[in-house]
């Protein structure tokens, strides 16, 4: 209602406007000379002062027309603000409540992981064939599990702007020994496959590399997940970790099913997974590699990869070294 009186307000004022404008063209320009102005002279002049009239009229048209667009622009401009900010609060929402259930759900399945990984380091031998594989891919699941509950707890994060990343400087050696772990990990899915995961390292294990140790270790178990899983059996998984001057880098290298050349532009995409993909594995968020590319970008590193769909995929994330000379410890928190 307060809208309306507003234009009912602004049309009143362009008639005054108009009726002004009109007057003051009347006077000055027909009857420059004259001192005052009659209804004589204006019929007098009854062409020109009809011509001004006509013109004054289309002004005043054109400018009720400009008023109600603007007016009707404004409408809907404020109709998309309330259902943009509805939207965005409906989202806040879901993100909050994707985080909360997330959270629950990691401890227990965490549990569940170290108590299949005691298992079967401790008692693995003592099994027979069909409960060991029972007991393999009970584990396999278990990570992928954590994986896709990390990735949500990321991804709330993320939308939320509450990710943070802390970053220290970290010897290769201490980096070695964290993809050593995550390699060890993925051994029982490995066996279990056929598939062999091979290391090379090429570093030197004193020099630094500022990191969040915690945020490279699981994107190397992503990406070795990953690697592991759309494998085939009876081939291999090559991990090299080597760094010369200026990077660090670590590559996985599959020899799996690869991904289609038309899809590589999206392969880093949110929620996205190549087609190939899906049919082989039906299980997966498609947030993995997103969130990859967001934490080594945070990094100030690159990360990218090589595919030829049936032939296998190499991925590659390349971090900064630390300055040489460098040995204080360095600490600080990044948000992303």
């Amino acid at each position: 209602m307060h809208r309306t009186y507003n234009d009912i307000l602004k049309y009143i004022l362009a008639i005054i406007l108009s009726l002004i404008y009109s007057l003051f063209i009347i006077r000055f320009f027909l009857f420059p000379d004259d001192t005052t102005f009659s209804l004589v002279n204006a019929i007098t002049h009854s062409k020109e002062v009809l011509l001004l009239v006509i013109i004054v009229a289309i002004s005043f048209f054109i400018l009720s027309i400009v008023t109600s667009y603007t007016t009707i622009l404004r409408g809907k401009f404020k109709e998309e603000q309330e259902i943009s900010k509805s939207l965005r609060k409906k989202n806040e929402i879901k993100t909050k409540f994707l985080a909360f259930a997330a959270h629950n759900l990691r401890t227990p399945a965490t549990a569940l992981r170290w108590s299949l990984n005691d298992f079967l380091k401790n008692e693995y031998v003592k099994l027979t064939k069909n409960q060991q594989g029972s007991i393999q891919s009970l584990y396999s699941i278990s990570l992928t599990m954590i994986n896709i509950i990390e990735d949500f707890l990321d991804i709330s994060r993320l939308e939320l702007q509450k990710f943070e990343i802390s970053l220290k400087a970290i010897s290769l050696g201490r980096l070695k020994e964290a993809i050593e772990h995550t390699i060890e990990e993925f051994t029982p899915i490995s066996k279990e496959k056929k598939i062999s995961i091979e290391s090379t390292f090429d570093i030197k294990e004193e020099l630094l590399v500022y990191i969040d140790l915690i945020q490279i270790s699981r994107i190397t178990e992503n990406l070795i997940e990953n690697a592991v899983n759309y494998s085939h059996s009876g081939s291999a998984v090559h991990v090299q970790l080597k760094n010369d001057k200026e990077f660090v880098s670590l590559s996985i290298k599959d020899a799996g099913i690869g991904i289609p050349k038309t899809e590589h532009p999206m392969i880093f995409g949110e929620f996205f997974r190549s087609s190939n993909a899906k049919k082989h594995k039906s299980t997966g968020s498609g947030i993995g590699l997103y969130i990859a590319r967001k934490l080594i970008e945070a990094h100030d590193g690159t990360i990218f990869f090589t595919s030829e769909e049936g032939a296998g995929s190499t991925f590659t994330f390349k971090i900064p070294m630390t300055a040489e000379g460098k040995r204080e410890v360095l600490n600080t928190f990044k948000r992303i």
